[in-house]
């Protein structure tokens, strides 16, 4: 799947931006732990709708989930501003993740909470 959105990239956005994506989920994969574990994969919203308990909404699910299948969860922060949101929601910072010498990314780790 990862190659075929690739491609798709290079079509759309070009060759560069492409090559960029691919080098980014590189570098992501290697961070990956190996443990099982649930995965937020993408959680992203537009600034307009922040603040709303949206976030809130869209991964209590997940976590839920987690909780009653007893697996941890592991999600990686684009953005530190985020952080603190996900630590709110018991994830804590598992490992830096360097994409550039000016950017890097966070992953971010869960362990299930017994109810």
């Amino acid at each position: 799947m990862v190659v075929e959105i690739i491609e798709i990239l290079a079509k759309v956005a070009g060759t560069e931006t492409a090559q960029f994506w691919q080098y980014l989920i590189e570098q992501v994969g290697r961070h990956e732990p190996q443990q099982h574990h649930c995965e937020v994969f993408f959680l992203g919203l537009k600034p307009s709708a922040r603040g709303k308990g949206i976030g809130q909404d869209l991964l209590k699910p997940v976590l839920d989930y987690a909780d009653e299948n007893q697996v941890p969860c592991y999600l990686v922060s684009s953005n530190t501003r985020n952080i603190s949101f996900y630590e709110r929601h018991g994830f804590a910072k598992y490992c830096p993740i360097k994409i550039t010498d000016t950017y890097s990314m966070t992953g971010m780790w869960r362990d299930f909470v017994n109810r």
